[in-house]
């Protein structure tokens, strides 16, 4: 996906184009990702006028969320979290590439994904040349 100007991607977050609860699912889950660790954000645009925001440790993927104003929801990957896990969020679907997203439709959805953000964020700094034992 293209890269865009984070300031860009808050601007249009902050538009008339989402609703305030959007926007606080969006605060609650990138929170989320901070409190876990330091976090580099990176916007991005799609084709089809999708958007969204990537919270990587490193350069590990730690999190993403993509607002969906018209669906009044934001989709929320966590790597490592399966199906099971993010359905207490909200509706969990497979995108095309396999990924397990999930319909964060309130704050309190976005809340019970901080665990898993939060392990995410730490297997994003394991190091994953060494065998688990001497980790």
């Amino acid at each position: 996906m293209p890269e865009i100007n984070l300031k860009e991607f808050d601007e249009r977050l902050n538009s008339m184009e989402c609703s305030q609860a959007i926007r606080e699912i969006v605060a609650a889950l990138r929170k989320a990702a901070e409190q876990a660790g330091p976090t580099s954000w990176i916007a991005h645009s799609g084709s089809g006028g999708g958007w969204g925001i990537r919270g990587k440790r490193d350069r590990r993927l730690v999190c993403q969320f993509d607002p969906k104003p018209t669906a009044l929801h934001v989709c929320a990957q966590v790597p490592g979290a399966d199906e099971r896990e993010l359905k207490a969020a909200g509706t969990v679907h497979l995108r095309k590439n396999g990924s397990h997203w999930v319909d964060v439709r309130d704050v309190q959805g976005a809340k019970t994904l901080e665990p898993l953000i939060a392990r995410a964020y730490a297997e994003a700094g394991a190091d994953l040349s060494r065998p688990a034992s001497r980790r």
